[in-house]
């Protein structure tokens, strides 16, 4: 008995070390392992079967496909007292895995980042449009002359 019990014991614990050695990587994922915390070895973007040594490596998951980005609506009044809503969006895509996560660690955090960014730069940008136009149809048409692909919501519910 004392051999059985033996013999499951060891066979469990080598069960677990190749269980928890073992990860996978889709198509749509890209994986930094971590050793204590540091990156180690380049990232792994092909899909797959994969090896890690157990209890002392992490592994990492980030997404390899485009992400999406919404920012809040602003509201914002022209120089004619004309209302106009400002409604940022983005769509953006982890490139270099290593750096984002050294940077940032996670794609939560990266969405963070880019509400500040991005927002604020949208925020300033159509402030300084709004304000140094006469109406909203003056705004509309620099945007659409700036050949960015903005839709303005106006005041009265139209875009233009």
């Amino acid at each position: 008995m004392n051999k059985l019990a033996a013999l499951l014991a060891i066979l469990g614990a080598a069960a677990f070390v190749l269980i928890s050695s073992i990860y996978t990587v889709s198509e749509i994922e890209q994986v930094i392992v971590t050793q204590f915390g540091r990156p180690v070895g380049a990232p792994v973007t092909e899909a797959g079967l994969h090896f890690k040594l157990p209890l002392v490596q992490t592994v990492h998951v980030l997404e390899k496909r485009l992400l999406p980005w919404d920012g809040d609506a602003e509201n914002m009044q022209t120089r004619d007292k004309k209302r106009i809503f400002i409604d940022v969006w983005a769509r953006w895509r982890i490139t270099e895995a290593e750096k984002f996560y050294r940077a940032v660690r996670t794609e939560s955090q990266g969405q963070k980042i880019l509400d500040d960014l991005v927002d604020s730069g949208a925020v300033a940008w159509g402030t300084a449009v709004a304000l140094d136009y006469e109406s909203a149809a003056e705004v509309a048409e620099f945007v659409a002359d700036t050949g960015i692909s903005l839709p303005v919501l106006m005041g009265d519910g139209r875009t233009a």
